[in-house]
């Protein structure tokens, strides 16, 4: 196990087994958020794309139920009640498309990600 992930495995332990809540479950995935930050700075690889790249909205993405949390957390602080609820309408809707597709269907059908705004990333 690399240092960066014994680190963050470490913190997981320490935090959850203090307390299970929402607001844990946040700091985890936080911190875990700024480990992945600080190891992509360390390691000063660019990044393939530029603002408005949209490319990997159409690719499916794997999340976990603390990612998600922390998501939308996130996006309530920053959209309006009318943008948040259209995220949530095409996040309903893009998850009852997929849910009989298997990954490589998925994959296949370029479905756009739900927090994509008009095609711009």
């Amino acid at each position: 196990m690399s240092c960066q992930r014994q680190t963050v495995s470490q913190f997981t332990h320490a935090v959850l087994d203090a307390e299970t809540s929402p607001a844990t479950l946040q700091q985890v995935v936080e911190h875990g958020f700024e480990q992945i930050a600080e190891a992509q700075t360390a390691s000063r690889a660019p990044l393939a794309c530029a603002a408005g790249c949209a490319f990997c909205c159409y690719h499916p993405v794997d999340i976990t139920a603390p990612e998600a949390f922390a998501l939308a957390a996130y996006l309530r602080t920053v959209l309006s009640d009318a943008e948040f609820e259209a995220v949530a309408t095409r996040l309903a809707a893009n998850a009852a498309r997929i849910q009989a597709l298997s990954h490589d269907e998925h994959a296949l059908a370029q479905i756009p990600c739900a927090l994509l705004n008009h095609g711009v990333g």
